[in-house]
């Protein structure tokens, strides 16, 4: 039985159900929502700076602080600890208050909804010419010019200083900066690297100094605005290198995740502080909708005010509707990952076979091969994912073969680590064959990835006897095939079923910056990666082309990135690809703007009449006609437009209707380009359509959260949603019988909080032990057993 929840419930429903089910989430720490607008969206509408308030933001702003503090003092009474609180992006208090009690927040008079706070991850050359950043930075007036005066907000793990990229000759850094919280931090600022703000755990009120001694925003920053630098690979530079950078570390050390409030505090400072281009390597799967999701609310406003925000599209890619929050938000450019045109790869040498070509993790690895006997995991875990403790001693001086998959590396590695070993192998997943560069956190362990059939077959011969590998991390340049979007890149729909990505960057085999203490360069790879791209390309387009609004630089960027063919010369979908390519040189030249970036029609029946409206801008200084043509990517019905051209002024903008009208539609999606070309303008830009129609046929099952242990005698739940081939919920027909090895007590939908979701309540039993859980589909197991401790 399917249990629908009454609408009026939606929201103690999603508070219950989070809270128990979102793993990444911070115990006792909690966003409380109130009524009142924030000051971004007035000001929008005023068409007023923030950090130039009217008289009609501070009433505003007042407005708020007072419905906050008969808020915070009925809180209190409520027995929670408010730490913090937001006026500009958001209207929220955050508070600590023991889980028990947190639920109570809600019956309070101006409090619209309680959120448990959410952990954010990280989402982990020759990418300049790819994307025509050399011949902006001519059209620019030089590489020193590009994105001169504009300021980058890097919202990550900090910026390390010392590296010879963030150096600060040529600089003079603007009136009232450098700006920290605590006079310790200022270390971490010069007249480059203008802003250095460590926010503090919310959990303990322990504040990190702004130092990055993770090394992602080190990295990050690079890309986006990092001065020219010699590292092993060759030069590297910045999309940006003339821009300012702020660094707002929103990861305390040693929490391994970015809590949702402190991003939205870092948002909110950096709107305050005058930062014109936000950017997000940060993510969190799966995502709420829009509509629910706070750090997305934060985002709109942060837009709103008049910034630009760029966010990562998500790792988590082989299958649709994988867009992680907060690369959700419509207002945002949300940013996948394209290859790069050459790859640095390593080695894993075996005893009587041929080298197996493989790339590292981003920690310190070896300087020196790493010898040892390789061991399959599979000897003391089932799984071979390596995400549950293993055995003292099992691994002492070994290599272990861990397949990528359910868990972070980081916890593979460190289980693997505490097992004795001296390595890691791990081998890509099925769904996703090729080895990526990746995130190892907090691990030491040496480790490296092979493709899916490389492992396959080394666990093979593993199988007929005893193997000694060596780990080489000696690297070497190789060619790559650029027309290819990266394995690990999220596709969409995204949860409101909108067109995501917005567009591509080259996100895989990039050379970038960590810090001096950590080796000074890195070849990375990750979404991370991509979206700083394109804040630099925001930033170099804010100097060259003042004055434009957030949505005219997003549809610059947007709609005339290049369009993107695979392997073989096909027009890769527009759920995989968005517009296309990041192309700098034609944002800077194009003279069309649209507005939205992008139209998607949503899930749809086999019957289907929608109107949707379209608003071009002419951005050139003289008249100009347009001509509109719609092109499918493949057979199937196409929406229209009333007008095949429009004429408008120098600055003006004109509506046009896109209308869709079909009936016998067949299960599928259906997608396609809007091309507008002026008669005067250099180059058409593409507005990317699609729908889709629900097959209700399963595809693809999505794990949403499973425990690792449950009470005897208890309930434990798990989460997951089933989709179809092109990433539409399948809905009918989930049952519980899908579920076996466990007693199941009934199945509910999460649908509130994650399209198209449900929970099913298994009983643990009153015995200890080892459940195998599994999930057959149409007698197919969906995914690998999940294993369960009845303790």
């Amino acid at each position: 039985m399917v249990l629908r929840v009454p609408r009026k419930f939606a929201l103690l429903w999603l508070f219950l159900l989070a809270a128990a089910l979102f793993a990444d989430t911070l115990p006792g720490v909690y966003i409380v929502d109130l009524t009142t607008e924030p000051v971004a969206r007035l000001a929008q509408r005023e068409h007023a700076q923030i950090h130039r308030p009217t008289a009609s933001l501070i009433a505003r702003r007042t407005a708020i602080l007072d419905e906050q503090r008969r808020v915070r003092t009925a809180a209190e009474s409520a027995g929670a600890e408010v730490i913090d609180a937001f006026q500009l992006v958001h209207n929220a208090l955050v508070v600590r208050i023991p889980p028990d009690r947190a639920a109570r927040l809600n019956t309070l008079d101006g409090v619209r909804a309680v959120r448990p706070v959410r952990l954010y991850r990280k989402l982990l050359d020759h990418a300049l010419p790819l994307e025509n950043v050399l011949d902006a930075w001519t059209e620019a007036g030089g590489f020193d010019k590009a994105g001169a005066g504009a300021r980058i907000a890097i919202i990550d793990t900090g910026i390390d200083l010392a590296h010879p990229a963030f150096s600060d000759g040529g600089f003079t850094a603007p009136a009232g900066f450098p700006k920290v919280i605590r006079q310790s931090d200022l270390a971490y600022t010069n007249a480059k690297v203008i802003v250095a703000r460590s926010y503090a755990n919310p959990a303990t009120g322990v504040a990190s100094p702004a130092a990055d001694i993770d090394g992602h925003g080190t990295g990050v920053a690079m890309i986006a605005g990092g001065w020219i630098a010699f590292g092993p690979y060759g030069p590297v530079a910045g999309v940006a290198p003339g821009a300012y950078l702020g660094s707002y570390k929103v990861f305390p050390d040693g929490l391994g995740g970015a809590p949702d409030s402190l991003i939205i505090r870092a948002l909110e400072d950096a709107v305050s502080d005058g930062m014109d281009v936000m950017n997000l390597s940060l993510g969190s799967f799966p995502a709420v909708r829009p509509g629910d999701d706070e750090l997305v609310f934060a985002v709109e406003n942060a837009v709103a005010a008049g910034k630009v925000v760029t966010i990562a599209i998500g790792n988590d890619g082989a299958t649709p509707n994988t867009v992680a929050s907060p690369a959700t938000s419509p207002s945002a450019l949300s940013v996948g990952s394209s290859n790069n045109s050459r790859s640095f790869m390593v080695r894993l040498l075996v005893d009587g076979h041929d080298p197996y070509v493989a790339l590292p993790g981003d920690g310190a690895n070896s300087a020196t091969p790493v010898t040892g006997p390789i061991v399959d995991i599979t000897a003391f875990d089932s799984t071979g994912l390596g995400c549950d403790a293993f055995p003292a001693g099992s691994l002492t001086g070994a290599i272990a073969l861990i397949q990528r998959g359910t868990c972070y590396f980081e916890t593979k590695l460190l289980n693997a680590q505490a097992a004795g070993a001296a390595g890691a192998v791990i081998y890509a997943r099925s769904t996703a064959p090729d080895p990526v560069n990746f995130a190892v956190g907090a691990a030491t362990l040496p480790a490296l990835m092979i493709a899916n059939g490389d492992g396959v077959a080394l666990r093979a011969a593993l199988g007929s006897g005893a193997l000694h590998g060596t780990l080489d991390f000696s690297p070497f340049a190789v060619p790559a095939d650029a027309a290819r979007i990266s394995s690990f890149s999220s596709l969409g729909p995204s949860s409101d079923y909108s067109i995501k990505p917005d567009l591509l960057a080259i996100g895989e085999n990039l050379s970038t910056a960590r810090p001096v203490s950590q080796g000074g360069y890195v070849v990375e790879g990750g979404t991370s990666f991509s979206a700083p791209a394109v804040a630099g390309a925001a930033a170099l387009l804010i100097a060259a082309r003042p004055g434009l609004t957030p949505a005219e630089y997003k549809s610059l960027l947007v709609n005339a990135a290049s369009p993107f063919t695979i392997t073989g010369g096909a027009l890769a979908g527009v759920q995989s690809a968005g517009a296309g390519l990041l192309n700098v040189s034609a944002a800077v030249r194009s003279t069309i703007t649209a507005s939205p970036v992008s139209l998607s029609f949503g899930s749809v029946g086999s019957t289907v009449k929608s109107t949707l409206p379209l608003t071009l801008t002419n951005t050139s200084a003289a008249p100009d006609t347009f001509s509109i043509a719609v092109t499918p990517v493949e057979d199937g019905p196409a929406p229209t437009v009333a007008a095949n051209t429009i004429a408008l002024d120098a600055g003006a903008s004109g509506a046009v209707s896109v209308a869709l009208s079909s009936s016998g539609l067949a299960a599928g999606v259906y997608q396609g380009v809007l091309s507008v070309q002026g008669s005067r303008s250099p180059s058409a830009i593409r507005i990317p359509y699609w729908f889709g129609v629900p097959s209700e046929q399963p595809r693809y099952f999505q794990l949403i959260q499973a425990p690792s242990t449950a009470r005897r005698g208890g309930v434990f739940d798990i989460a997951f949603r089933v989709l179809d081939v092109n990433g539409l919920p399948v809905t009918k027909g989930v049952y519980a019988s899908i579920v076996t090895g466990a007693t199941t007590a009934g199945i509910d939908t999460f649908d509130y909080a994650v399209p198209g979701a449900f929970v099913v309540h298994l009983l643990a039993g009153a015995a200890r032990g080892t459940l195998t859980i599994q999930f057959v589909i149409d007698g197919v197991p969906a995914i690998d057993p999940i294993s369960v401790q009845v303790q």
